[in-house]
């Protein structure tokens, strides 16, 4: 038996403080020096006054003209360079269009694109994190969100794609990772896109399009692609998840979901590299065929997913333990709801997913404990079917297996103490004290990027009054949290 963590993946937070802070607003110049009276006017500007560890702040207006070009500047793995909205309510809005062409360990943070598409190019496009973006009414592109030509070890997190449809000509897909061609050598490779949705886009959802090795989507939605926000065709392809062509593509989707899209929910799209590898998803009701797997390689995986009204062809993978296999009809019955409406709402105020039950498996259903061992996190004996592991706690749609840990030495403190805690994947962390009422005394670290490993940071309590303290390690809607006593 594995332990379940039902860890929400929230930002993980830098212990050290940034360098400098500066300011960006649609109302400055770019011949002032960034302060929050004398901000910059451009994006450029002030992503190039950014050294490691540094934050420009954006305030809320409309970037309109030009292209936004974010080039020739890099934070390093310690110290990422932060392009994050003032008022986290309120996203800038670009129409103009992004391209990230020559950077390396950024961080940049809320942000509504729509009009013209974002563009990462290159492999010196490295290591960087694009948060919660709004990505909307892209005209005229293929894509709405494009890494390509080697991008590499990017992360694309809490992100919405939708409503990119046929405007100008154009069909677009939410977002793709791509190369020109099927025998390309300059795939993009290693990159991860987490927690986002793709909706309502007139060809597809996510498109891995001759890529290269090791691309990622865990834990996203897509739905009603091919559809407009009726759910009734439109032109275009329509699929969820478009896991070909290519020599080099070898793409990986875990924890999963595609339901409603106009043709098929996973696609193989005749992937010439085989490779492909997809755990513990779910499909629904998809126009053609939810999962089809049919013109690739036996070295394509499908295992410990849920196929729910709908057919399937996987004539040409290996298949295994997914509930078509073991015999095991999906139904309303096995699920707590079938309504997906929560899905479509909001996100919450941190950016991660709506809560939703829709999906999620009932303490009776036959879909428990079916599966194989895949490296995910699992409770009872084996894996279950799907993209939700069996919890009797309801809406923890997007619950994510990042291990988190954390240890204080000495307790009890004096003044002075350490807290350790380990981190298992590319992550945001806030670190917070709270007294005994549950009122917030002090916030160690907040907004700021890590990388897995150990971390240490030393804690002076000897302003507060001595007594029973929390040191809350916060993950998304749970917590790891410590209890300290300071003793005098």
């Amino acid at each position: 038996m594995k332990k379940l963590l039902l860890v929400s993946f929230i930002l993980i937070i830098n212990i050290s403080l940034f360098s400098a802070t500066y300011y960006v607003a649609t109302y400055g110049d770019d011949n002032y020096p960034g302060t929050f009276d004398k901000p910059f006017k451009t994006l450029e500007k002030g992503f190039l006054a950014l050294e490691p560890g540094d934050t420009a702040f954006v305030m809320p207006g409309l970037f309109y003209g030009d292209v936004v070009n974010l080039n020739y500047n890099h934070g390093t793995e310690d110290n990422y360079i932060h392009i994050f909205p003032y008022y986290e309510q309120y996203k800038p809005i670009i129409t103009s269009g992004l391209r990230v062409t020559t950077c390396s360990y950024l961080h940049m943070k809320g942000f509504e694109i729509t009009t013209n598409p974002v563009d990462l190019i290159g492999e010196a496009v490295h290591h960087n994190i694009f948060e919660n973006f709004d990505v909307h009414h892209i005209e005229g592109t293929e894509v709405a969100f494009s890494l390509t030509d080697l991008t590499h070890d990017n992360l694309v997190l809490n992100c919405d794609f939708h409503d990119n449809q046929l405007f100008s000509g154009s069909h677009c897909d939410g977002i793709s990772i791509w190369a020109p061609n099927p025998s390309s050598t300059n795939g993009p490779y290693n990159n991860t896109v987490r927690y986002c949705r793709s909706y309502f886009n007139n060809d597809d959802g996510f498109d891995t399009w001759c890529s290269g090795a090791n691309n990622r989507f865990e834990y996203c939605w897509s739905y009603g692609n091919g559809k407009d926000s009726d759910f009734n065709d439109i032109q275009g392809d329509g699929n969820g998840f478009k896991l070909g062509q290519g020599e080099h593509n070898c793409p990986v989707v875990i924890n999963c979901l595609a339901w409603n899209n106009k043709t098929k929910g996973f696609d193989e799209n005749a992937n010439q590299a085989g490779g492909i590898t997809v755990y513990n998803c779910t499909a629904y009701d998809n126009g053609s065929q939810n999962f089809a797997f049919f013109s690739n390689p036996t070295s394509d995986i499908v295992k410990n997913c849920i196929s729910i009204d709908g057919s399937n062809d996987m004539s040409g993978c290996t298949d295994t333990y997914n509930n078509w296999n073991l015999n095991i009809t999906a139904s309303s019955s096995d699920f707590v709801t079938m309504d997906f409406s929560a899905n479509m709402g909001p996100r919450k105020a941190d950016g991660s997913l709506p809560d939703s039950d829709f999906l999620h498996l009932v303490s009776s259903s036959n879909l428990i404990d079916k599966g194989t061992d895949v490296g995910i996190d699992y409770s009872g004996s084996a894996p279950d079917l799907g993209a939700y592991e069996y919890t009797s706690v309801s809406a923890v749609n997007g619950s994510a297996t990042i291990d988190v840990m954390m240890n204080i030495y000495p307790n009890p403190s004096k003044n002075t103490t350490t807290i350790n805690y380990t981190i298992s994947e590319l992550s945001i962390v806030s670190l917070v004290v709270y007294d005994i009422t549950g009122k917030e005394v002090e916030v160690i670290a907040n907004e700021t990027t890590h990388n897995a490993g150990n971390y240490s940071v030393k804690w002076d309590g000897s302003n507060l009054k001595e007594g029973v303290y929390f040191i809350q390690l916060q993950n998304g809607i749970n917590t790891v949290t410590n209890k300290i006593l300071l003793q005098r």
